[in-house]
């Protein structure tokens, strides 16, 4: 964006995202930013969304309180659990805000202006869009106010129609005007978040919202082919087996077309799907010293700094 930073193009991005991608994102999500300011250290701040669960007292996560939707992708399938009591204590507005208070130049309304913008005017839903509309149908269909924004004509938006997301665009506009605010205890979208989710037999809590806090990792760093790459640390997973994945192709890949270039992408796969195991994703969330299975895949050794 005209003299701003990089992260303040990140910021708008996202909060664009947020109506592009609607099923995928938005001020109820939580993610990453991996950030390498001039001539200081990278950092990673986490900001994923938080298992709720600090009150009020007795209100805990029952069975019934979850509804089971299966999606399909191609051949695979998968379980997914939706409904009030399966919503994540948010940190996405958090986390992009301290990203642009620590890193951005251009004031905050102006990042999110677009996304505004987007969400009055409508979106028009490319081809992976429409995919993604067709199988999350039951879930953007579940409640009646889902449906009326998805399929607003008794049928699942898909390719080429318009989505518009006028609330969306009322809440993104007051972000752009409130920033960390917001969330804070007391905070208008805090409130709003809470009784709304009480209402309908959600967890969240203002205890919760209260607690919440943007983590700063140290990246983890991968050593591929006499480069470093920076990646996402534990508690997250997915940068350890991006590691291991990157060890296997350390002896070249065959040209693209060439069988054996499968064959070479297909075995990166398996090797990161190897750590894929109990003692794996307990090291994950523990800080601990990275295991003898991650070591070997990963010679580095997952490098990172402790929570903070």
């Amino acid at each position: 964006m005209r003299g701003g930073s990089a992260v303040d193009a990140a910021v708008a991005a996202a909060f664009a995202s947020a109506v592009a991608e609607s099923p995928l994102t938005g001020p109820g999500a939580g993610g990453f930013m991996l950030v390498r300011p001039p001539g200081g250290p990278a950092v990673l701040l986490d900001f994923f969304v938080a298992v709720p669960g600090l009150g009020p007292r007795g209100r805990r996560l029952r069975e019934e309180d979850l509804h089971a939707y299966t999606v399909p992708f191609g051949d695979a399938e998968q379980v997914f659990h939706i409904g009030p009591a399966s919503v994540a204590v948010p940190g996405m507005v958090q986390g992009l805000v301290a990203a642009w208070e620590r890193y951005g130049r251009l004031p905050l309304p102006g990042l999110v202006a677009p996304a505004v913008g987007l969400a009055r005017e409508g979106v028009v839903l490319s081809a992976q869009a429409g995919y993604l509309h067709d199988i999350l149908a039951g879930m953007l269909t579940h409640t009646p106010d889902a449906a009326g924004v998805y399929a607003p004509e008794g049928r699942v938006l898909g390719e080429g129609d318009r989505i518009r997301l006028p609330q969306l665009a009322d809440t993104l506009e007051e972000l752009g005007r409130t920033g960390a605010a917001a969330m804070a205890p007391g905070g208008w979208l805090a409130r709003m978040i809470v009784d709304g989710l009480r209402e309908m037999g959600g967890l969240v809590t203002e205890e919760d919202l209260a607690a919440y806090r943007v983590v700063e990792r140290r990246p983890l760093e991968a050593g591929f082919r006499g480069l470093t790459i920076l990646t996402n640390p534990p508690p997250s997973a997915g940068g350890v087996l991006i590691a291991a994945a990157l060890a296997s192709l350390r002896g070249g890949v065959p040209a693209v077309g060439d069988v054996a270039h499968y064959g070479a992408i297909a075995a990166a796969g398996a090797a990161a799907n190897a750590l894929r195991d109990d003692a794996f994703a307990a090291w994950s969330g523990s800080g601990a010293a990275s295991p003898r299975a991650v070591r070997r895949a990963d010679p580095a050794g997952g490098r990172t700094a402790p929570r903070t």
